[in-house]
């Protein structure tokens, strides 16, 4: 359930941020995920492609507090 499981983020390249998120892994819930089920295992997949402004709308709409799913903090920006 996208609404209150896994990591919610916005990227302006996908391939980019999920090499940073399995090669150093800030996040302590993702991080525990990888070591418990294996990056392989984990599904990782694009739910939205827009602009940067409809992205923002919508992940607050996903995680609209700290602590959904993966997400520490709900930041809303792009990178």
């Amino acid at each position: 359930d996208v609404f209150s499981q896994g990591y919610v983020g916005i990227s302006n390249s996908f391939d980019v941020r999920m090499r940073n998120h399995k090669s150093s892994p800030t996040n302590l819930h993702m991080n525990n995920a990888i070591n418990k089920y294996g990056w392989d295992n984990l599904v990782k997949e694009k739910i939205l492609i827009a602009n940067q402004d409809y992205c923002v709308m919508i992940e607050k709409q996903l995680r609209p507090n700290d602590f959904i799913g993966w997400n520490q903090h709900h930041q809303n920006t792009c990178n």
